[in-house]
């Protein structure tokens, strides 16, 4: 289920952790833009702040290589599959453990930050939603916070609902009780995905997502 509002912050994640119904409820940040280098080559790349709870939601999202992110996890990152093989997979750019430094702009100075690779993200060809797809990074939540300056305000907020038969009555009362969001479930998500491209290639059962 998809709301839009003007922010959502700790406060709506304390909101939904009191809701009957919700399993689990799971931040993220996205919209941050940088730039690597890499065999010469030079990349831009979309970069997604998640915490350790989010491949327990976005359960399409599957590890190639490498391992998931806990919550000790600091300066590292899991890469898209065709950031790994950027040209149909001819060569293979990184490997776990390989750094990459990312390089971006924020309130007009360059700033830099040196990721370790923790894993590389299976094919997911097509995806809709909060995650990093095919060419994105995803990097633990404090790390975004901290290194493009967002601090405490989220763009996806994504709920796993106990029983999925109550997700419609569920996001009805997320609009409610957040007030000026709009929610978009997983029944409907493949709906628009199937609008745009005419296939999805996976659903997720029971699942929402929150954003602005």
């Amino acid at each position: 289920m998809p709301f839009s509002t003007s922010e959502l912050d700790w406060r709506d994640i304390e909101i939904l952790e009191k809701m009957h119904g919700i399993a689990l409820v799971v931040p993220g940040v996205s919209g941050g833009q940088g730039v690597y280098v890499r065999k010469g080559d030079t990349f831009s790349v979309s970069v997604e702040g998640i915490t350790d709870a989010y491949f327990d939601i976005n359960e399409a999202d599957e590890i190639l290589e490498g391992r998931e992110l806990i919550r000790s996890d600091k300066a590292v990152v899991i890469i898209g599959y065709k950031l790994a093989y950027p040209f149909d997979g001819e060569e293979k750019y990184f490997d776990v453990g390989d750094r990459i430094k990312l390089t971006t702009m924020v309130d007009k100075k360059e700033k830099t930050l040196s990721l370790r690779v923790l894993g590389i993200l299976e094919e997911a060809g097509s995806s809709f939603g909060p995650g990093g797809g095919d060419e994105g990074f995803l990097i633990p939540l404090r790390t975004y916070e901290q290194f493009f300056e967002t601090g405490g305000e989220y763009t996806t907020i994504q709920v796993k609902a106990e029983d999925p038969d109550s997700i419609d009555q569920l996001s009805d009362e997320i609009e409610d009780a957040l007030e000026d969001v709009s929610v978009i479930t997983s029944e409907l998500a493949m709906e628009m995905v199937n609008s745009i491209i005419g296939t999805i290639e996976a659903v997720l059962s029971g699942i929402a997502a929150i954003s602005l």
